[in-house]
């Protein structure tokens, strides 16, 4: 066999020493030189990667090798039978054959009524246990504390703020019934709580001589007076200027031409400049209205007419 083409194979765990052996120079034996020799060169001139420079063998461990440790921990088996504390609520069985306790508490596996309200109640009477050293150790029964704009302790009276909080609900349903009326309503609700204000002074027995009396049964406006209308306009121009003659903040009356009529009755505004702008709606509405009517009345005299 030619010494070009003889290789020194050496087994990764051999104990020969042999570091001084130098292959051919020529040949494939320096290019097919084994990583792990102790040559300083191989057949072309070229020092190994492993070399020092030193002469020194630069042996490599092997992983099945029989030598000490190397430090690293070997990895635990996904199925190792270690006993863990912690309880991650699966239903596995331990070592000793006996079920593991779920996250519940429970046992895991087939149990009867009985040892499940055993349980149960243990669970219960533990988790009580715990609750109370918990508001015992952090005051979970502990009283609100108030605190003002500036973060100090404010004390509290419930019964002073429950009248408080009532006092102004009080005052928001009348602000609400209030700002429901109008301007009118009020004034009339206004008038009457003074005349109540002025009764309650006032004698019981009331004569002919009273003059509050008197004065209230002149002020009033009957139907059948010929005088009435006269009577409307006064008192509506008393209302618009005021009891001491200066102007009101009634909101003025349209005093232009008479206004077309309206299926309402709603007069114009005072504004108004007395220009027609609608669109002639209600112009026909009304006409169509008199038409109907009229061809009623037409109807009933054309049948009750003797023939």
């Amino acid at each position: 066999e030619s010494t070009g083409r003889k290789r020194d194979r050496r087994r990764h765990d051999s104990s020969s020493d042999d570091g001084d052996r130098r292959r051919p120079s020529g040949g494939r034996g320096g290019r097919n030189g084994r990583h792990d020799s102790s040559e300083e060169e191989d057949g072309r001139g070229r020092r190994r990667s492993d070399s020092d420079g030193s002469g020194k063998k630069k042996r490599r461990r092997r992983r099945d090798s029989d030598s000490g440790d190397d430090g690293r921990r070997p990895g635990r088996r996904h199925d190792s039978s270690d006993d863990d504390d912690d309880d991650d609520g699966s239903e596995s069985v331990d070592a000793a054959g006996r079920a593991k306790r779920m996250s519940s508490g429970h046992r895991s596996g087939l149990q009867d009524a009985g040892d499940f309200a055993a349980a149960e109640r243990k669970l219960r009477k533990k988790q009580r246990r715990e609750l109370e050293k918990y508001n015992a150790k952090n005051g979970g029964d502990g009283r609100t504390v108030y605190r003002d704009k500036s973060g100090r302790k404010r004390e509290v009276d419930p019964a002073a703020d429950e009248a408080e909080l009532a006092r102004l609900e009080r005052e928001r349903e009348e602000r609400q019934v209030r700002s429901n009326k109008g301007a009118r309503q009020r004034d009339l609700e206004d008038l009457e709580a003074a005349e109540l204000a002025a009764a309650s002074s006032m004698t019981v027995a009331r004569g002919i001589d009273d003059r509050h009396l008197e004065a209230l049964r002149m002020a009033e406006i009957r139907p059948d007076d010929p005088m009435a209308a006269h009577a409307w306009k006064k008192r509506e121009e008393e209302s618009a200027a005021g009891t001491d003659g200066a102007p009101s903040a009634a909101r003025p009356t349209y005093k232009g031409p008479q206004a077309k009529p309206n299926r309402y009755g709603l007069r114009p505004g005072y504004r108004w400049d007395g220009i027609e702008r609608g669109n002639g709606f209600e112009d026909r509405v009304l006409e169509k209205l008199h038409s109907r009517g009229h061809k009623r009345e037409e109807a009933y005299r054309w049948s009750s007419a003797d023939m």
